[in-house]
């Protein structure tokens, strides 16, 4: 996938769906709880199993010095936001990145729990006023087109906070995590908040 050419091509929403289905396939896995079983003998819940890890993760973080950024790409900000908005015993952080992010793709917010409203998504509990910057290049597939804004879906009381940020990033395949964090703009965001400067 590392060599493909597709998202430099303006697709029309017919052809989109099911490269969409393709490339999400592992957020439709960790959406529906799909059973997982990596090899004979071994199988988890794929929702509950990453939720588990990712609240031990989140743990040892919280034990040491902050501020905390947590910081999720394409699949990672899905399980960055559950996180933060359903996952009991989850710390507090002080801000949020997402790169590549499909949580702007409505089949995506159908799965979200608790349940989802575009009026009220901020995961208040948990991120409070921190900062929250959505990065995207509209040629990446998996944000790309009119799902890459988030501002509008995960409002907080009906305001919106997130700073959607577009980025160009190089080359065919615009959606590889290396090239949005080499982007000067989204150091300098993550440099801003964890000196407790969010813009």
């Amino acid at each position: 996938m590392a060599d493909s050419a597709l998202e430099a091509v303006p697709l029309p929403a017919v052809l989109k769906k099911p490269l969409m289905r393709v490339l999400l396939r592992d957020v439709h896995h960790f959406l529906f709880d799909t059973t997982f079983s990596p090899r004979p003998g071994a199988s988890f819940h794929v929702r509950q199993e990453v939720r588990r890890r990712m609240l031990v993760a989140l743990q040892e973080a919280d034990a040491q010095p902050g501020p905390h950024v947590l910081v999720g790409h394409s699949l990672g900000s899905v399980i960055a936001y559950d996180a933060l908005a359903a996952v009991d015993s989850v710390p507090r952080v002080d801000a949020l990145i997402t790169i590549g992010s499909p949580l702007g793709i409505s089949e995506v917010q159908d799965g979200l729990t608790p349940p989802w409203t575009r009026h009220d998504g901020w995961p208040s509990s948990r991120l409070g006023s921190g900062g929250w910057a959505n990065f995207y290049d509209p040629l990446d597939p998996v944000c790309g087109g009119l799902d890459r804004l988030l501002a509008p879906s995960f409002r907080r009381a009906g305001a919106k906070h997130v700073a959607d940020v577009h980025v160009t990033n190089k080359g065919t395949w615009r959606h590889s995590a290396d090239k949005y964090l080499g982007q000067g703009v989204v150091r300098d965001w993550l440099l801003n908040a964890t000196s407790r400067q969010t813009p």
